[in-house]
């Protein structure tokens, strides 16, 4: 019993899970930030790229969604359990890039499993996360979350590198060896997170997902307006390398910028838990979506002015 209550007390989980923080944001910037790269080299056009990242997206709410129910629904399942399963799933897909190099429906398909999948992992860490938070073992989130930033940027600079000095191939081959990070870092975390769910309060239900806007219509107002703001993030960051090329860069000057744009939100990630104490979250909030914007039409006008120097 004194062991357990001094690892809840010790920064052990906190940073068993900056590790899994760690395999997720590399995946991230592997199967979301340079798949344009990627699938342009294998002759994609645009509008291929854009449906297979839109399809994986969708892939990746739905399947998050319906597993996060069936946790809700199910006693006996819990995302500990689940975890291991969409890993391999999402290896698998992985694997199916390694096998080809040429412009197929196996392809796109993979493609889009990969990013459906890498997005349903988030989810389920998050929930692992809550399940050790829930149990009492003391882990600064902000503080993993930043670690997980400055994976991303350190990765982002490595890949851009090296896709455009040796080959686009080292993508899949890089998202490999990145799912087994994945799965050590979720042996892990697993120490600290039970494999039995907790009873529910008398009285109390899950709430269905066609009940949940209805239950909390304010709450999904928020979620829609992240959605709206998260818009013209994602067509910025799946679309980089065309408006890096526009202005006459390339995949590893592509790799500096999406690095930089991981750079300047590890201060605000660490920082968070000092800056924005309990009961000023929705201020937080407030800012995050202020700067969203801002970060949107700076992009606009930095990459048009330049665009115009280019073309002068």
């Amino acid at each position: 019993m004194s062991k357990i209550q001094d690892l809840k007390q010790s920064n052990a989980p906190g940073w068993s899970f900056s590790f899994v923080q760690v395999g997720f944001w590399m995946s991230f910037c592997i199967s979301v930030s340079f798949a344009a790269v990627y699938l342009q080299a294998l002759g994609y056009s645009n509008a291929m790229l854009g449906l297979i990242l839109a399809l994986g997206s969708v892939m990746g709410i739905v399947t998050a969604i319906s597993l996060a129910d069936w946790i809700d629904r199910d006693r006996r399942i819990t995302a500990k359990k689940l975890i291991p399963w969409v890993l391999g799933l999402q290896t698998a897909s992985v694997a199916i890039l390694l096998l080809t190099d040429a412009q197929c429906l196996a392809v796109s398909a993979a493609f889009v499993a990969y990013i459906g999948f890498c997005t349903t992992v988030n989810n389920l860490n998050l929930k692992l996360y809550a399940d050790a938070d829930h149990a009492g073992f003391r882990i600064n989130y902000g503080f993993s979350r930043g670690i997980g930033s400055l994976a991303y940027v350190l990765i982002s600079v490595a890949l851009g590198l090296l896709m455009e000095r040796v080959s686009y191939r080292v993508l899949p081959v890089l998202g490999l060896i990145l799912c087994v990070v994945q799965y050590l870092a979720f042996l892990r975390f697993t120490h600290f997170v039970s494999d039995e769910k907790k009873a529910a309060p008398f009285g109390e239900r899950n709430s269905t997902l066609t009940a949940f806007p209805k239950n909390n219509p304010r709450y999904s107002l928020l979620l829609a307006g992240v959605v709206l703001l998260f818009f013209g993030h994602s067509i910025a960051c799946n679309f980089l390398i065309n408006l890096t090329r526009h202005v006459g860069g390339g995949t590893a000057d592509m790799g500096y910028i999406t690095a930089f744009k991981g750079l300047v939100e590890i201060p605000v990630m660490f920082l968070y838990a000092r800056l924005f104490m309990d009961g000023m979250h929705s201020l937080a909030l407030r800012i995050t979506a202020a700067a969203f914007v801002l970060k949107t039409l700076a992009s606009c006008m930095v990459f048009h002015w330049q665009s115009i120097s280019v073309q002068r």
